[in-house]
């Protein structure tokens, strides 16, 4: 096991107070007990550890991606000096790739020169139209950051003549048409739709939106796909998410993500005390959900893959409920995202929480791609459509009919039911 990517919690506070962050609003409170800002002692401490990783399994590259909190919060000055520290303490066998994800509010354009001189990418989080971006992501005062972010935005834009990539988090009550062309009309070239962070647990909170059915979401992104894929535009964005969907389709792996596919998620979280931990979402599973007591100031990064939800957060394409190995998309679903799959009975041996949704979006795309495809081709791979209903029928039938060869998968996956309780 290895890994080629961390993001490193370079900011333990935010300048915004979105309502649905699974940092500080869904229930885990360990930001509390963590260093407003990462220190250079465990700065220093991570690029060793890095350098140990790359040197030990012949790494070629290495990403690493600034977050937070709100990662521009910290002096531009810190930036020069880790990306420095790489430069000098990484071996140049390893070439090692800088992003930061910001939610664009500070962005300056001094801090366009930096990413421009040390070679960061930046991505930003914005939420679609004002109406949409401002429901949820307001400051500390309530008051909404639509505007901030947009000129943040459109700093970068002037400076570097591009874009820059835009994380959404999908907002129900909007228009998937009327975000798909307030993205066009700010010269977006590729964004990704984010499913917000629920699972069965904060399904059961009055964080959850109840007239949010986990199924509607997948009925809004076939809205919003269908929208794209109709547009002959030549300013047409790239929709990652759909990307990826129609890649998987066609057979090419390689287009996975931790969210769905069927590849390794290669990557670990640093707080910024120099905690190890499993991707940050999982927060949403239980207060200090994430903790496993492992600190880059002592620990390998081979000793942290071997934690167990470390493991299973790794494998988690791997490793699926029941339902999921009976599926006959699952390669494509890889059983949806890790986070999404927790309940405090069965931990996360259950399919993820928007199942019917993503099982409604993938017949979907899968039957549109198969319109797009020559019919010879058709014919020679023996394909024929699937819809929705036959598959949730299927999966029905055969549910009982397929087990894993080693119940230790199964035994890791309930091994965190009220793990939660543990840290309290």
């Amino acid at each position: 096991m290895t890994i080629s990517s961390i993001v490193v919690k370079v900011a333990s506070r935010c300048n915004l107070n979105c309502s649905y962050c699974y940092m500080y609003n869904q229930g885990d409170n360990s930001h509390k007990n963590q260093p407003k800002c990462i220190s250079n002692e465990i700065c220093d401490h991570l690029i060793t550890r890095i350098n140990n990783h790359c040197l030990k399994h012949n790494l070629k590259r290495f990403e690493i991606t600034f977050h937070g909190g709100e990662p521009l919060l910290l002096d531009p000055t810190f930036y020069s000096n880790f990306t420095e520290k790489c430069k000098i303490n990484i071996s140049q066998k390893t070439i090692v790739g800088f992003s930061v994800q910001t939610n664009g509010t500070l962005v300056t354009k001094e801090w366009c020169e930096l990413f421009e001189k040390l070679n960061i990418r930046p991505g930003f989080s914005l939420d679609g139209t004002k109406e949409a971006h401002d429901m949820f992501r307001v400051d500390h005062k309530g008051k909404g950051s639509y505007d901030d972010a947009v000129r943040g935005l459109n700093i970068y834009q002037a400076h570097n003549h591009n874009s820059g990539g835009v994380l959404s988090v999908l907002n129900i009550h909007s228009d998937p048409v009327e975000i798909y062309n307030h993205f066009k009309k700010n010269n977006v070239q590729r964004f990704n739709i984010l499913i917000p962070d629920i699972n069965y647990v904060t399904k059961e909170s009055n964080n959850f939106d109840e007239n949010a059915d986990p199924e509607k979401y997948g009925d809004w992104l076939i809205r919003l796909f269908d929208c794209w894929i109709e547009d002959e535009q030549k300013n047409k964005p790239v929709i990652g998410n759909f990307d990826s969907i129609i890649n998987l389709i066609i057979g090419r792996s390689e287009y996975g993500s931790e969210i769905i596919g069927t590849l390794k998620n290669d990557v670990l979280v640093i707080e910024t005390d120099g905690g190890i931990e499993a991707t940050d979402p999982l927060k949403t599973c239980g207060n200090n959900f994430t903790k496993e007591e492992l600190n880059v100031s002592r620990n390998e990064f081979d000793e942290a893959l071997n934690a167990n939800l470390i493991n299973l957060y790794y494998n988690s394409h791997k490793f699926m409920s029941k339902k999921c190995r009976t599926c006959l998309i699952s390669d494509i679903c890889g059983g949806g995202y890790l986070p999404h799959r927790y309940s405090h009975d069965n931990g996360f041996n259950n399919p993820s929480i928007y199942c019917n949704g993503l099982m409604k979006l993938i017949t979907h795309i899968q039957n549109k791609v198969f319109d797009l495809l020559p019919q010879d081709v058709i014919t020679e791979a023996n394909m024929e459509k699937l819809p929705f209903h036959q598959l949730q029928e299927f999966v029905k039938q055969n549910i009982n009919s397929v087990e894993y060869e080693d119940s230790k998968v199964d035994f890791l996956l309930e091994t965190f039911s009220k793990k939660e309780s543990l840290h309290i």
